[in-house]
C-alpha cells in the first residue's frame, strides 16, 4: 500500500443502501497514525475519523482533512491524556500538578468520587471543539478517547453539552454480544463487559438530547486484533439501518512508540484489514454504503 493517488472507495453511492460508518480513531496523535488513516481512506473502507484536538500531530490532521473532503471528521474528545486545550485555571480538577491529565483510571476514579468539577469538563469540551472549528473543521460528531463518555453522570453532562455546542451525533460503543465477536483478543471480553455495564441506557439519553446514533457498533472487543476475516463476518451479521465500525489504522513511528499506547504493530495490521481488496465487493453484495455521522437520519422525537 503506497501512494495516495487512488480515490476513496465508495462501494455503494447515493442515498440508497444501509449506512456503514468506518471510523478511524486517533487522527492527530502522531504522523504515522495520520498517514495510515489517509491511506485507509483513499485505498480502504475508512469513511470517517475523529481528531484529537490536543494531539501532537493535530496540524497535520487538519491538513489531511482538507485533502480528503469526503472524509467525515469528528472530535475525539480527550479527557485522559496529555495537556488540556483550555487554560489550566479553567480545568484544574482535570490535571495533576504537572498540568497533565490524570489518565483513564485516574479520571474515572476522580469523576466517580466527585473530585472532578463538571464545569471544568464543560470548559475543556468547548475548548477542544473550538480548536477544530477554529481550524476550519465542523465536526460531524464526537466520541471520546478510551470511551470515557460512557461513565455514569459524565455521559449525561457530555450529551447535554454536545447539544448546547451544536453537535448532532455521537458514538455509543455498546457492542452487541453474539457469535460475530469471535475470537476475542486477550482482555477484549473484559473491555466489552466494563463498557456494556457502564453504558446502561445511554442510547435513550443521547436521543433525548437530540443526538443521532448508528443503530449498531462494532470493533471494541477486537481492538488490536482486527482482521479482514472478522470484518467480513461482522458485516454479514448486521441488522438495522446503520452501523459504525471502530478501527485504529496507522504506521508505527518514533512518536507512536514514545506515546505509551498499547497499539503499535496492531495498527498496521488494522490498516491492512480495512484495505483488504475483497471487502468492497462484500459491501456491494450486502447493500451497504460508506458514509459518516453527518449522513445519519434525524432521530425520532422522544415522547419523554
Amino acid at each position: 500500500m503506497t501512494g495516495h493517488a487512488a480515490a476513496a472507495i465508495t462501494p455503494t453511492s447515493g442515498p440508497g443502501g444501509r449506512l456503514l460508518i468506518v471510523n478511524a480513531d486517533d487522527l492527530g496523535q502522531t504522523p504515522g497514525i495520520n498517514r495510515g488513516i489517509e491511506e485507509a481512506h483513499r485505498q480502504g473502507l475508512v469513511s470517517s475519523a475523529t481528531l484529537l484536538a490536543n494531539g501532537a500531530a493535530f496540524a497535520e490532521g487538519v491538513e489531511l482533512a482538507a485533502r480528503c473532503p469526503q472524509l467525515g471528521v469528528g472530535l475525539h474528545l480527550n479527557l485522559v491524556e496529555g495537556a488540556p486545550v483550555a487554560p489550566l485555571e479553567q480545568v484544574r480538577s482535570l490535571v495533576d500538578a504537572g498540568g497533565q491529565m490524570w489518565g483513564k483510571r485516574g479520571l474515572a476514579r476522580r469523576w466517580l468520587t466527585g473530585a472532578i468539577d463538571p464545569g471544568h469538563v464543560r470548559a475543556e469540551f468547548a475548548a477542544q471543539l473550538g480548536r477544530l472549528r477554529g481550524a476550519g473543521i465542523e465536526p460531524t460528531h464526537f466520541d471520546s478517547h478510551q470511551h470515557l463518555h460512557v461513565l455514569p453522570g459524565l455521559r449525561d453532562l457530555l450529551f447535554g453539552e454536545a447539544a448546547h455546542l451544536g453537535l448532532s451525533a455521537c458514538r455509543w460503543p455498546r457492542e452487541s454480544l453474539g457469535g460475530n465477536l469471535w475470537p476475542p483478543r486477550p482482555g477484549g471480553w473484559l473491555r466489552w463487559l466494563v463498557v456494556r455495564l457502564a453504558s446502561g441506557r445511554g442510547e435513550l439519553a443521547a436521543r433525548r438530547c437530540g443526538l443521532r446514533l448508528p443503530a449498531r457498533f462494532g470493533g471494541l472487543c477486537q481492538t488490536g486484533s482486527l482482521s479482514a476475516r472478522w470484518i467480513a463476518a461482522w458485516l454479514r451479521g448486521l441488522h438495522g439501518q446503520s452501523a459504525e465500525l471502530m478501527v485504529h489504522p496507522g504506521y508505527v513511528d518514533a512518536a507512536l512508540r514514545e506515546s505509551g499506547t498499547r497499539l503499535l504493530q496492531q495498527r498496521e495490521a488494522e490498516l491492512r484489514a480495512v484495505c483488504d481488496p475483497t471487502l468492497p465487493a462484500l459491501l456491494r453484495e450486502l447493500g451497504l454504503r460508506l458514509g459518516h455521522f453527518g449522513d445519519l437520519p434525524e432521530p425520532p422525537r422522544s415522547r419523554a
